[in-house]
Parts: C-alpha cells; structure tokens; sequence
C-alpha cells in the first residue's frame, strides 16, 4: 500500500490565536506611540533660538541638554512601540521581544524622569524675567506630568509581565507556516488559498499472514 497523500486544514485566524492581553496592550501600545511620535515635534520648540531658549541655555543648560535628550530618546522609543504594537496585533515572532525591550527601556526613561523631578529647576525658573507664569497652571503641570508618569510606568511594567508569560510565549510561537494552495485530486472542493500542512498519514502495516 502506498503512503497517502499529506492532509490540509485550514489555519485558523490570527484573532482567534491570540490573547485578549496582547489585544489590549496592542491597541494601548499603538495610541501611545502615536502620541509620543507626534511629542518629537515638540523637540523642535527647544532647537528654536528665543527668549525662553536662551535662558534655558544659560541658566539651566543641564536641564536644557536633559530635555532634548530624554526627547529624543523618547521619542525614538515611541516610534518603536507604535511598530511593534502593529505587529504584536499580527503575532509577528519577533515583535514579543520587542515589545520587552523597548518597554524596559520607556520605564526606564520615565523612572530617570520621576528622580530627576525633585532636583528640576521650577518653572517660574525657567522663564526668562518679564514671563509670568500663574502658580496654579505650575501644580496642574506637576500633577499632570507625575500622573503620566506613573501611568507609563504600569502600563510598562504590565507589558513586560504579560509578554514573558507562558501563554503569551505559545501564541507568538505558533504562528502557522505557510504552505502553498493545495492543487489536484487532493484539494478540498471549493476552497482556494493557503493552507496549513499536517504531517503525512502513515497507515498501520497490514497484520503478518
């Protein structure tokens, strides 16, 4: 008896595969990236020579190179989670990992952030003399940029945990492989596309005489 022919199934959907956990800090991932993207514009506003830049340069230039910096850094962070929260959605093999690195590097950006803040100079310190800042509108900022923080900092930590979790690591690595259309006398009637290919049937050897 000849070996049969391999059988086909079809690959079930990526949605159906995975975890409503990767769903959600996908989605997060993707409207946080794209926040943060669109934040490296604000770079510019420091590059730009005016009164405020100047004494900012002057007077603070620590802060004044933190602020670019940690922009930049951020920003270029930003952009690699919008990227790899795509592909998470897509349960790519290699955007888990990813999602891990460019996680531990954002907390620890944030983390850097939330120590500097106590030994940043005020803002009323960072406007030139003749600049009026209402005190109000300074603690609103504060509570505003600590809560932001923070939140990153969950959000992170969150990803990190979720993303090295045993469920997690099985559904990236069982994206299925790619096999091509099945064609001839084996194809299953009316359907068309692509397949996932199942080991071959090996049938039993016939019972000794």
């Amino acid at each position: 008896m000849s070996q049969m022919q391999n059988y086909y199934s079809p690959a079930p959907p990526v949605s159906s595969r995975r975890p409503g956990s990767v769903t959600a800090l996908s989605i997060i991932g993707i409207i946080i990236g794209a926040i943060g993207t669109l934040g490296l514009f604000g770079i510019i506003s420091l590059l730009v020579d005016g009164d405020v830049v100047r004494w900012m340069r002057t007077k603070h230039p620590i802060f004044y190179w933190y602020s670019i910096g940690s922009g930049i850094v951020g920003g270029g962070a930003a952009i690699g989670l919008l990227i790899a929260s795509i592909r998470s959605l897509k349960l790519a093999p290699s955007a888990r990992s990813s999602m891990i690195w460019i996680a531990t590097i954002m907390l620890a950006v944030q983390v850097v952030g939330l120590i500097a803040l106590p030994i940043a100079p005020k803002q009323s310190d960072l406007l030139p003399p003749g600049y009026v800042i209402s005190p109000h509108a300074v603690k609103a900022q504060s509570f505003i940029s600590i809560f932001m923080a923070l939140a990153m900092i969950c959000y992170m930590m969150f990803v990190i945990i979720v993303f090295r979790s045993a469920a997690v690591v099985a559904a990236f690595n069982s994206m299925p492989v790619e096999a091509a259309p099945i064609t001839g006398p084996y194809a299953p009637p009316g359907q068309s596309g692509y397949y996932q290919q199942q080991p071959p049937f090996n049938p039993p050897p016939p019972p000794p005489a």
